[in-house]
Parts: structure tokens; sequence; C-alpha cells
């Protein structure tokens, strides 16, 4: 099934190079192909077996040994939902730009399968590395015009070597088992962890892979790449960083963290005792540092929905680490909602700036007097990304609090606490930006409300928001089920 959403990919990215048609053709074969990858990941839904743990439908595409698993299936499946989606935005940009949008966006996805559905840890590793070079980019050539091209530059290049550094601690890990256990596929590697006495070693292994996806989330003190890269990326690489990129780092988690471990747990909590503290404590600093950095006078309004997501994301640390029900379920639910909040925010953000040409919320305000269905569509989202009741986002985080109490009564008092402080600056910012007295100047910016091609883009991101929110149990099936085997 992977292997012939990668060959299709393939052809779609090798027609669109060798192709002198005008980009209307180009970009309407992309989303035509990109709909036929949705239908085959739909078949794949129907077929897969729930009730099963191990990878399925294994395959063998240039020497590398793909399946896939409850672990990578709901976020193959988000990579092909998105697909089309980001088709459908590159259609603000110049034409000249669209046809190497596109195939960015083609190859991307491509890199992104191989990441969620390797079996193999080496090639996780290169496909984790290589999606950096589309991603720089991105940000590099067609960042926002908000600023010159140094600040650009910045961004990327910090994106990168945080990135890179991070990764070396992976790398020395995937050396240090191949040395010491000859293999690097993920099957033995949990035979392997299963079979040893020696829990130093784990501890040291477990510790560098975890530093290498705490920069990917990222969590602090490597959170100062995402605001950065956010706040100088285009409309599009935005919505790729939240709706893709920032996932790799919590599948990473799953996969080397905890899937690998979890025969190792069952026999011997001790390999956690000490790390666990370390880790929620991590995330507790994460979560406030970011809030009050956004409280403290930050005005540009991609940072401050950058912000958002570094407090969500970690956020979705207790739940990943509780090693209860309720905490794996609420994380995955929230890994999954946030890809669509917080992308179609990034997106509003991104048609505000294209009439009015600025992020600065100082200059912006009473929005929803000029723009009422924008306002409509950022109140929704709005709500949705503060986790009230009825959002997905509200479920996911109340039950990562329940598996939150059956750990720690202390540690989810400070949560709740924790939450209601990260809400407050949303709830301002929502304020400050689509309420207040009338700004005259922006009644000469803004001629018109949401035009029907931005309307119809903002669409698919509330239709997925909705089914999520009042029919959760396809994604319980998804996510859940499959793990409940090995957490």
């Amino acid at each position: 099934m992977v292997s012939g959403l990668i060959i299709l990919s393939l052809v779609t990215l090798l027609l669109n190079l060798r192709s002198n048609n005008s980009i209307h053709v180009i970009r309407t074969r992309s989303m035509l192909m990109s709909i036929v990858g949705v239908y085959i990941i739909l078949w794949e839904i129907l077929t897969y077996n729930y009730n099963n743990c191990e990878y399925q439908n294994r395959e063998n595409i240039l020497n590398i040994n793909i399946g896939i698993d409850g672990l990578n299936m709901g976020l193959i499946i988000l990579i092909m939902i998105l697909e089309p989606i980001l088709i459908l935005i590159s259609k603000t940009y110049e034409q000249e730009k669209q046809k190497r949008i596109i195939n960015k966006i083609i190859i991307i996805k491509i890199i992104i399968l191989l990441i969620f559905s390797t079996m193999d840890l080496i090639i996780f590793y290169i496909t984790f590395e290589l999606i950096l070079i589309p991603i720089f980019f991105i940000i590099t050539y067609y960042g926002s015009k908000y600023n010159y091209l140094l600040p650009r530059l910045e961004a990327s290049y910090r994106f990168i070597i945080y990135t890179i550094i991070g990764s070396i601690w992976m790398l020395l890990a995937i050396i240090i088992i191949q040395i010491k256990y000859g293999t690097t596929n993920n099957e033995l590697i949990l035979y392997k962890f299963n079979n040893t006495d020696n829990l130093f070693l784990l501890q040291i292994l477990w510790f560098f892979f975890y530093i290498s996806f705490l920069v990917k989330i990222p969590s602090f003190p490597f959170h100062t790449w995402l605001p950065a890269a956010h706040a100088e990326a285009p409309t599009i690489g935005s919505v790729i960083l939240a709706g893709i990129l920032l996932k790799l780092g919590t599948y990473g988690i799953l996969r080397y963290n905890i899937y690998v471990y979890s025969n190792v747990l069952e026999e011997n909590i001790s390999i956690y005792r000490n790390l666990l503290p370390i880790i929620f404590i991590i995330s507790l600093i994460s979560i406030i540092y970011s809030t009050l950095l956004s409280l403290r006078s930050l005005f540009d309004l991609k940072k401050l929905i950058a912000y958002s997501s570094i407090i969500h994301m970690n956020f979705s640390i207790f739940g990943l680490f509780s090693f209860d029900l309720y905490g794996l379920f609420g994380a995955n639910l929230l890994i999954y909602s946030h890809a669509f909040i917080s992308s179609c925010l990034f997106l509003l953000i991104g048609y505000l700036y294209n009439r009015t040409h600025t992020r600065n919320l100082l200059y912006l305000n009473s929005i929803s007097i000029y723009m009422p269905i924008f306002s409509l569509f950022f109140l929704y989202f709005s709500f949705a990304n503060l986790s009230i009741p009825i959002y997905t986002s509200f479920l996911s985080e109340l039950l990562i609090l329940i598996s939150c109490f059956h750990f720690n009564l202390f540690l989810t008092i400070f949560l709740l606490f924790t939450f209601i402080l990260s809400s407050s600056f949303f709830i301002w910012f929502t304020n400050r930006l689509l309420y207040g007295n009338p700004n005259r100047k922006l009644s000469t910016l803004i001629t018109y409300d949401l035009s029907s091609f931005e309307f119809y883009s903002l669409l698919p991101f509330t239709v997925f928001s909705v089914l999520f929110t009042f029919f959760p149990k396809p994604l319980f099936l998804l996510f859940t089920l499959p793990l409940l085997n090995f957490i």
C-alpha cells in the first residue's frame, strides 16, 4: 500500500518535471493523483486489522523494508489528507512559483511516507534528515516578505542547525545499537532489548533518542527555532510545519522511546523511574515559558500561534508517558487535532496578511467589522485551540489530565494551572484581533471578505475538526487498540 503511494507520487513528480504544460494542468494532475492516494489509504483503512499490533502489508521498495502498524497508520492518513489541501493552497502564489512549490510538497510527502513506514532505524535517520532540505528551501526562497532575506536565512539555518545537532545523539545511538546488537531493524531491536540485562546501556540509548526528538517537538531549551521558522516561512510552509513536521518528534518518541522499550518496561520499571521526572519537568517548563513569552508583549501573529503549538505538543508528552489508556488516546488525538487546528490558524493569518501586509497585532484590530466570515472561521478555530468543550482538543486534553491524575495528583493540579495560564494569552490575542474600536486605516486595506477560493480552502479543516469532535471512535480504534498489546 505504502509502496503504491510512493510510486504514484514519484510518477506525478516526474510528469511535473518533464512537462511543459501550464500550471493549471500541473496543479490539476497533482490534485487528481493526491485524491487517488486518499482513496488508496481509505481502502487500507477498511482492510486494516486493528487487533494486530505487528507490521502489516510488509513491502520492499529499493531494498527498503516498509510496513504499517498502529503507530504509523494514523500519521500516514494525516499526510494523505493534507496533501490535496496543500496543493490547493499553492494556488495563492505567483504562477512561476506554483510548480516548484507543488513539486516540493510531493517530495515532502514521499520522504514523510518513508519516515513513518520504514522498518529500519538507519533509513529512518536518513529520511529524518532529508526532510530538512525541502523545508529549508521553502522558508528561504518562498518565505515571508514581511522582512528582508537575512531573517529568513537566519530562521532557515537555525532550523537546520538545531535539528542536525539534535540528530547527532540519535546517530550515536544507532552506532551503539549496530555495534552491540548487530541490527537496526525495528523488530529485532525490540527483541534484543527484551533479552538484555544491561539496563544502564538501555537508559543511555533511551536518553540519546529522546534528546533528538525533543528538538523536533520542540521543548525547552531547543524550542527557539520554531517561532522563527513559522514567522519567516510562507503560509504553506507554516501549514507543513504545524501539520506534518511537528509530528515527527512525537512519532519518534512513540516508536523508539516507548515501543522498543515496551517489554523492558513490563519487566523492570526502573528504566523509566529516574527519567520520567526529568521528562515532565522539561515539558512543564516548556509550557510555562512559552506562555510567558506570549504574554510578555509579542505582537507577531504567527509567533503567537507558534508558541501555542509548543504548548500543545508538550502537553501531549504527559499523555504519551502516562502509560495509561486515557493518556495514550488523548495524546494521539491531540497530535491529530492539532494538525488541523493550528494549520488552519496559520492559513487564516496568511489570508489576512495578503490584505494588510502586516502581522503586527498593534496595527490589527476590529477585523470582525471588515471580515465577518473570516472572523467566524478564526473564532471557531481559536476556541478549538483553547480546548473548550465540544472540541476534539478538549477531549484529548481532558483524557491526558485523567491519566495524570492516575499517575500523580500534584502533577495534575500543576497541569491545570498551566492549562489556564496558556489559555489566557490566546483569549487576549483573539479579542485584540477581532474586536475593539474600528480602525480606519484597515478600511482602506481590507476591501473584501474571504474569496470563494479562500472559503473552500478552509472547509476541509473545518469538516475534519467537526468529524473528529463528534465521531472520535474511528480514531480510538486506529490509535489505541493496536497499542494495547504492548503499552
